[in-house]
């Protein structure tokens, strides 16, 4: 009787045990709120305005002359940063030329696409320089999800060839 015992109680003990362990991994895997979560939508769109102004303002920013985004007419959420900066540049990214696309996360929740659209055919342009900086809105509601990125601000530069800079236009 007295071994029964003690198997009930260490039984007992090995559930608490694994029960605590799971709700500590649990509480460490998750980042994004779940199904039952009752935070208010304001305070998800507050914290995300602090996001936003947290983005890396490098100097390199203020020589792009910025797109509003508000006159972009694309979708500025999605998992995928390039296809949203090309979303955002819309016709412009469409330009004859070659065409490099590089992305950068400097931070981790920030990304940062840079497109070079080169202009052999253009007798005054040499290259046309587009920024599109984003930050992550969260995540769908499975964990293992790509995040979802929105766009904060996107810009472009026109590099002319030096020998023809007083005749570029902008």
């Amino acid at each position: 009787m007295l071994f029964n015992k003690w198997n009930v109680v260490l039984v007992l003990l090995i559930n608490i045990l694994a029960t605590a362990c799971a709700g500590m991994d649990m509480t460490q895997e998750r980042e994004s709120p779940t199904v039952g979560d009752n935070r208010p939508v304001i305070h998800q769109e507050v914290a995300n305005v602090q996001n936003t102004e947290d983005i890396l303002l490098s100097p390199e920013r203020y020589q792009y002359e910025s797109i509003p985004l508000k006159d972009v007419n694309a979708i500025l959420q999605g998992s995928d940063p390039v296809t949203l900066a090309l979303n955002v540049l819309g016709d412009k990214s469409l330009a004859t030329g070659k065409q490099e696309v590089a992305v950068w996360y400097p931070q981790p929740r920030q990304a940062l696409v840079k497109i070079t659209q080169t202009h052999p055919n253009d007798y005054t342009i040499k290259t046309i320089n587009y920024r599109v900086e984003m930050t992550t809105f969260g995540r769908s509601l499975l964990n293992n999800s790509p995040p979802i990125w929105q766009v904060v601000w996107a810009g472009s530069k026109i590099e002319c060839r030096p020998e023809l800079i007083q005749s570029c236009e902008f």
